[in-house]
């Protein structure tokens, strides 16, 4: 079971859609696939494992939170 390809998708939605995207790309590694369209950001994951792709889906959650609050910062 550890050859095993896991997928996952996680779409969110985001009024800076375009500039969050571009600042979570860069830590996106070859197994994942990110997309902005109408607002809503989409990453799609092909991973070997699922403990694989539960610690990589944490890992862009959290770079995507932190993208999305220094986006919606007023001084910023």
């Amino acid at each position: 079971m550890n050859d095993c390809k896991c997928k996952g998708k996680i779409v969110t939605n985001h009024k800076r859609c375009n500039v969050i995207m571009d600042a979570i790309i860069p830590d996106n590694t070859q197994n994942m696939l990110t997309t902005c369209k109408n607002g809503e950001i989409t990453t799609e994951f092909v991973i070997e494992g699922v403990g694989t792709l539960i610690s990589t889906m944490d890992d862009y959650l959290l770079n995507l939170k932190i993208a999305d609050e220094i986006a919606s910062d007023d001084n910023g």
